[in-house]
């Protein structure tokens, strides 16, 4: 078919005004790739990793419960030779819920070990294992009473527990090596735990202030990126003694005769 020249003159306008549309929106996918309504992908740009200023090579990116500790008090908790070490030994290893299971079944069998495990699922919020708030014989030991007010609050945010927990702290008239204040060091829950701790003084001498110490190292542990926990011992130790040291005195325990 012959065109004429002014039909000639209109296609060839058309076929620039089309090649002009490709241009500017770009050519079309490949065969295959995701169609995108704003046209092709953009490069994606390509990020130098971080360097160990130490080292000077790549620093692997941090990820988990560690990133927020500092490296020097992180090597100490894995250090085996290390005072650190003695408190979180059993922290370093990944929680079993199967080991939890079978203690679950034989509770009289090592009942400090039992409680170590639970306060794991209280610190994961391990939901498995809520059918062990409605056995009475654990509610009632006076071990691991505690760690099920704290399993109770961790998983089902239950803060009735957590108040009960708290105030058998406040009630108590030991010091700080309590079945309560351990099961506290594995909650994520620092504001009222702190106000619990500074109702009353507790001893730091001798043996008490190797608990402290060691419930200050559990929870930097496990919660390192909580922002309202001391990430400073001194700074943990100096808060809580000022506080005791505002609380109101204790009223002397009722002797009867």
């Amino acid at each position: 078919m012959v065109l004429s020249s002014r039909a000639s003159v209109l296609l060839a306008t058309l076929l620039v005004a089309g090649l002009g549309i490709w241009w500017v929106m770009g050519k079309p996918q490949a065969a295959g790739e995701p169609t995108r309504p704003d046209g092709p992908r953009p490069p994606t740009p390509q990020t130098e990793p971080s360097k160990s200023p130490a080292t000077g090579r790549a620093r692997p990116a941090k990820t988990g419960k560690v990133e927020a500790i500092d490296e020097a008090l992180l090597a100490k908790m894995r250090a085996p030779e290390s005072y650190e070490h003695v408190f979180v030994r059993k922290l370093l290893t990944p929680f079993d819920p199967e080991e939890l299971v079978r203690y679950a079944e034989q509770p009289d069998l090592n009942p400090s070990v039992f409680a170590g495990l639970l306060g794991r699922a209280v610190a994961e919020k391990n939901p498995r294992f809520r059918y062990l708030l409605e056995r009475k014989d654990l509610r009632d030991n006076e071990e691991l009473s505690p760690f099920l007010l704290a399993y109770d609050y961790a998983v089902n945010g239950n803060r009735a527990a957590l108040d009960e927990l708290l105030q058998r702290h406040r009630d108590g008239t030991k010091n700080w090596g309590t079945w309560e204040i351990t099961a506290l060091s594995y909650v994520d829950e620092w504001d009222q735990t702190r106000e619990a701790l500074g109702s009353r003084l507790l001893s730091g001498d001798g043996a008490s202030g190797d608990e402290r110490y060691g419930f200050w190292l559990t929870r930097r542990y496990l919660f390192p990126a909580n922002p309202a926990f001391p990430k400073d011992y001194q700074a943990f130790q100096a808060d809580l003694l000022e506080l005791q040291r505002q609380a109101p005195p204790r009223p002397a325990p009722v002797v009867e005769e």
